[in-house]
């Protein structure tokens, strides 16, 4: 099955994304055929083309952003230090063997959106899944570039912050867990669909609970990648459907 990968930078992949890449490496039934990468140099260009954030501290949003930075700073510091389970140059080694392409990604409204030559670039590869691993939020055009969509990986209720603060607005409501969405979107379909969910049993430190969350993950996603390798059908529900719930696993 060709699998292809889309990330920003690889430099920024951290343990459990890792994680992942070598499971795929190590089943024969899979094969990470394509690399998708964020180019570097075009962000970089337009980044220095956007004007100057304003000083932190100059909102009561910013203030309570520094206050939370502040915390998992210590958190991550003095209490849970940071998984590191692979071998992150072996993994950055085989993605050098991998078939890469680099697309500028143009931002709108906070959704990732690729250009329509891009887009036709990864078509042709002819890929079975695409996995997204980089994008909080993608736009709905790229789907088609694989025969079973695109899926990703949501780590909290809150899909327009679901990667910033994993757990972070469950906390704050008091939820009894914490789930993740593997989540599919296709061109050939209308709407997202869930594969499969797990749930997390949410931990005082928020840097724990993201821990635990994103490391937990990774069996959801190979597990169902496999199952798709081996031929059974991964329709998943609608979401928002009553009928949604699909299987799940409780962590």
């Amino acid at each position: 099955m060709r699998i292809g990968l889309l990330v920003r930078e690889l430099e920024d992949l951290e343990n459990w994304e890792l994680r992942i890449i070598e499971g795929i490496r190590k089943d024969s039934n899979l094969e990470l055929f394509l690399l998708i990468e964020e180019d570097v140099g075009l962000l970089s260009i337009t980044k220095s083309k956007l004007p100057q954030i304003k000083k932190l501290g100059t909102t009561k949003k910013s203030w309570g952003e520094l206050i939370l930075n502040l915390q998992l700073f210590i958190e991550r510091k003095f209490f849970f230090k940071k998984i590191n389970t692979q071998n992150k140059q072996t993994v950055l080694d085989f993605l050098n063997t991998c078939k890469t392409i680099y697309l500028e990604v143009l931002d709108e409204n906070g959704m990732g959106c690729f250009k329509t030559s891009d887009i036709k670039q990864i078509e042709e590869y002819k890929l079975d899944l695409l996995l997204n691993l980089g994008f909080q939020n993608i736009n709905v055009d790229i789907t088609k570039v694989a025969s079973h969509g695109i899926w990703s990986l949501i780590h909290s209720v809150d899909l327009l912050n679901h990667k910033e603060y994993i757990g972070l607005y469950e906390l704050l409501n008091m939820a009894p867990a914490i789930e993740v969405r593997l989540q599919q979107t296709k061109a050939s379909s209308k709407g997202i669909f869930i594969i499969d969910r797990a749930f997390f049993s949410p931990h005082w430190s928020l840097t724990k609970t993201t821990d635990e969350i994103l490391e937990g993950s990774v069996s959801l996603i190979l597990k169902n990648i496999r199952l798709l390798s081996n031929g059974i059908s991964m329709t998943g529900k609608a979401l928002g459907s009553s009928n949604s719930k699909g299987s799940s696993l409780r962590l």
